[in-house]
């Protein structure tokens, strides 16, 4: 019962007979609600509220593999967005603040296959992250528009980046830049959406880097 929600989802969809599908949707509901508490826990959510959203989260998210919401290999990733998303509602509502940033490109999230207890060890690191919330507010509300715009998207909503692309590939076709909406347009539009988020993470970390260098002069 250690799996990750990706190979229970994998069960579950596979799944031949009642009694198997019911197994396997147990066995999700619980390896999601597990990795979704590590990773509220980490962000400083108080321990009952991350046990709470954990529960939400696991049935949520269920109901939304078997509708067929959730690409199929990406629930790890979605489950992480998730709980950050419920992270970022948890600060907003008790202090104001909307989001923990994180500069960590979105392709080694989706990549990231470790189980919860490595998870919580590195997420404990970005705990700290939270410390800078209000400065990095600061900072992409002074970045160029472009910039601005894509790291709000990201880092404040908490949009997932495949999301973005979509919302890209119909600018695209609307311009007249993309005739025909398939899986390389698509694509495109997903690296141009990286390659935005990308030169605006830098631009941010710039700022953060030369910082420390200013208050020493």
């Amino acid at each position: 019962m250690n799996e990750p929600p990706s190979e229970w989802a994998k069960r579950l969809r596979n799944a031949t007979n009642e009694s198997a599908r019911v197994y396997a949707r147990r066995g999700l509901a619980t390896a999601i609600g597990r990795l979704a508490r590590v990773i509220l826990v980490a962000r400083r959510v108080p321990a009952d509220v991350a046990d709470d959203d954990a529960n939400f989260l696991a049935f949520d998210v269920v109901r939304r593999v078997e509708g067929g919401r959730v690409h199929e290999g990406r629930e790890d990733a979605y489950v992480r967005q998730c709980a950050r998303n419920r992270a970022y509602d948890h600060y907003r509502d008790t202090s104001g603040v909307r989001a923990v940033y994180e500069l960590r490109e979105e392709a080694e999230e989706i990549a990231d296959d470790r189980d919860p207890e490595s998870l919580m060890a590195d997420y404990q690191e970005e705990a700290a992250v939270a410390r800078q919330v209000e400065r990095m507010r600061a900072l992409i509300a002074t970045a160029p528009p472009t910039h601005a715009a894509v790291l709000y998207e990201v880092h404040v909503e908490g949009t997932l980046i495949e999301v973005l692309a979509r919302r890209e590939l119909e600018d695209r076709l609307a311009r007249g830049t993309e005739c025909v909406r398939d899986a390389a347009a698509l694509k495109r539009a997903r690296a141009a959406v990286d390659q935005r988020l990308s030169r605006a993470r830098a631009w941010i970390r710039e700022r953060i880097e030369l910082a420390p260098a200013r208050r020493a002069r």
